[in-house]
């Protein structure tokens, strides 16, 4: 797992599998599951559907990998997003600010319950940043070796 820490959070992203169709689709998903900590004990994030609370959870993104997004707002110095807006399900987002970058976590409806919640917002430097990419790089090519069978949403 690739891991991004500030003073109080920890914010840790496993890749789990990749989905590709080339039917005519050209269906390119990428799977992960985040965990959130602070303070070292792990967080409740978010509600489930049921009302339960869900302590990891999984996300999908469309066509690309989240550490592509990351070294890509690193390489142009400016805000990019990894999400899954068709599902409803969430956001990551780097931004560069001064001299650390804030990194965003955002969960939607699929998440939440309700439109948008923001969950968590880290402050990093570039260097941890730059770590953060390359472990979760490294990791998404390991995963993401064997195809997922994936059960629809």
């Amino acid at each position: 797992m690739a891991k991004l820490r500030d003073q109080q959070h920890i914010l840790e992203i496993t890749p789990t599998g990749h989905y590709y169709v080339t039917d005519g689709s050209d269906t390119n998903e990428f799977y992960y599951v985040i965990s959130i900590y602070k303070e070292g004990q792990k967080q409740a994030y978010p509600l489930g559907e049921k009302g339960e609370l869900l302590t990891e959870f999984d996300v999908e993104t469309m066509d690309f990998m989240i550490s592509k997004t990351c070294f890509d707002a690193i390489q142009e110095h400016k805000e990019d997003l990894a999400d899954d807006l068709f599902n409803g399900g969430f956001a990551l987002s780097f931004i560069p600010t001064n001299n650390i970058w804030k990194v965003k976590l955002e969960l939607w409806s699929r998440y939440s319950g309700q439109n948008e919640e923001v969950i968590l917002e880290l402050n990093v430097s570039e260097d941890d940043l730059f770590d953060f990419g390359r472990n979760l790089r490294a990791e998404e090519s390991s995963a993401m070796a064997e195809p997922r069978k994936v059960i629809p949403f």
